[in-house]
């Protein structure tokens, strides 16, 4: 499907680099989907010009990618890892590495007594 969103923005007024944005055209052929914690599945709609698969029923592209919407700044998203994302532990026992940097940063930030 090629680059779908950049960083590409009003350096002077915008700095926040580390949140992508897709172009006009792109963003009508983009949406994303709740996946929990604050986290969005992008979803490549059915119509976009360069998408040569799709993976649902409806024609679109759910591409696994996961973002963090910004909290003032409307269509900048920030990559935050994928629905598909397995760390497999010496025991065998499976996670997702999201969970744990979740727990592990709530934990940081916590002040203690």
């Amino acid at each position: 499907m090629g680059q779908l969103m950049t960083s590409f923005r009003d350096y002077k007024m915008d700095k926040a680099w580390n949140y992508i944005r897709a172009d006009d055209y792109t963003r009508k052929y983009l949406s994303f989907e709740d996946r929990g914690d604050g986290r969005l599945e992008l979803i490549v709609l059915k119509g976009y010009k360069t998408m040569t698969m799709s993976n649902r029923p409806d024609g679109s592209y759910a591409t696994s990618d996961l973002f963090l919407k910004h909290p003032e700044i409307p269509n900048a998203y920030k990559f935050c890892g994928r629905l598909d994302d397995t760390l497999v532990l010496v025991n065998g026992e499976k996670t997702n590495p999201y969970v744990h940097f979740a727990y592990h940063t709530k934990s940081q930030t916590q002040s203690y007594p």
